[in-house]
């Protein structure tokens, strides 16, 4: 869109103080009334982490159903899960009209919506599923709710400060999380089996 630099010093103004103010800004203040085809373009542009594919590939295979739970782009979301068969998504929306930003943003996940702890519950109610049978894997704090609550927890790629969050959000049951290191989603296979 153009608005690079403007963006970088809202992020680093908002980014760990304010993130609601942060999306605020950008979509209400930078993004509105612009063509949105920038904004597909760079969704559709954007690189799978490696061994992405054999992780939904051995997911599929292992478990009955698939979810991506993500405080990102709805529309990255879909992308996602059209090329690599995601039964479900949870994200939040950058909402476009008329093939213009509207301005509006769609709180599902995170901020203004439920958290991802609450969607791991909602789902496992409807299939019927127990906490313990869910294998969750995330990489922030933001994750540790839900780390907390599944069978499996598998912290992938996290800094070693996210670590360090994710184990005090959790207390005593940090002693069950997997940490991954490196950016390789296939050094996750070896956990999956409940």
């Amino acid at each position: 869109f153009g608005t690079r630099e403007q963006g970088n010093k809202l992020t680093a103004q908002y980014l760990h103080q304010d993130y609601q103010r942060l999306v605020y800004e950008v979509v209400e203040t930078l993004w509105k009334g612009r063509e949105a085809h920038p904004y597909i373009n760079l969704v559709n542009s954007l690189s799978y982490l490696p061994g992405v594919s054999q992780l939904f590939e051995n997911a599929k295979q292992l478990f009955r159903y698939t979810v991506l739970v993500s405080a990102s782009s709805l529309h990255l979301a879909e992308r996602i899960q059209r090329d690599h068969g995601i039964d479900r998504v949870y994200a939040n929306e950058l909402v476009i009209k008329d093939g213009k930003v509207s301005g509006e943003f769609n709180w599902r996940i995170g901020a203004g919506g439920i958290t991802k702890a609450e969607v791991v519950r909602e789902v496992c109610k409807e299939l019927n599923l127990r906490l313990e049978q869910a294998v969750f894997i995330g990489d922030t704090h933001n994750d540790a709710e839900a780390f907390k609550i599944v069978g499996k927890p598998i912290a992938f790629n996290s800094t070693k400060k996210e670590l360090e969050k994710i184990r005090n959000i959790m207390g005593i049951d940090s002693e069950r999380l997997i940490v991954v290191d490196g950016n390789n989603l296939e050094y996750v296979l070896p956990h999956l089996q409940i």
